[in-house]
């Protein structure tokens, strides 16, 4: 799974060994939650020490994996190929060799493994569904093509606009 945290920082590429539910506290419970649930995935994420800051590609000779929970919303993408963990994967061992792992694989695939696509890789053959995915595809592509986000002051326009939406 690839991660983008609520921040806009890119954790980069890992796997999934767990899920946790957790039940809000009615002080937690703000205007723009929409549930009294969160879910979050326990992933092994290539970080900077006991800081755990985010490294992101697996070239640093000084990172090593650590499990990082995330929310479910900060995943963004999800990659087609699968990877045995350890019975252990929250061991010392386990988390050694899930890094070999991930070094290989990105180094197979230049940090960018290819993405799951859930028409192909998973046999789904709703039309309605196909439709939807197609068409969000077609919006993503068009997304990029606008004039506006080819300026190259596109980003502080961005967050501009954020700050206004969030008054």
């Amino acid at each position: 799974m690839r991660i983008i945290d609520p921040n806009g920082v890119d954790w980069g590429w890992g796997p999934v060994v767990g899920l946790n539910r957790k039940i809000l506290a009615k002080k937690e419970i703000t205007v723009n939650t929409r549930s009294k649930i969160q879910v979050y995935a326990d992933v092994l994420l290539y970080v900077q020490g006991t800081e755990t800051k985010p490294l992101g590609a697996y070239e640093d000779p000084t990172g090593e994996m650590a499990l990082v929970p995330m929310k479910i919303s900060c995943i963004v993408d999800c990659g087609s190929h699968r990877i045995r963990l350890p019975p252990d994967p929250k061991s010392l061992e386990g988390r050694k060799h899930v890094l070999s792992v991930m070094r290989e694989l990105m180094s197979t695939f230049k940090s960018n493994p290819p993405a799951l696509d859930p028409i192909t890789d998973m046999n789904i053959n709703d039309e309605e569904f196909i439709t939807a995915y197609n068409r969000v595809k077609e919006l993503r592509e068009h997304e990029n093509t606008i004039a506006t986000r080819q300026r190259e002051d596109f980003e502080e326009l961005w967050s501009r606009y954020e700050q206004r939406s969030k008054l």
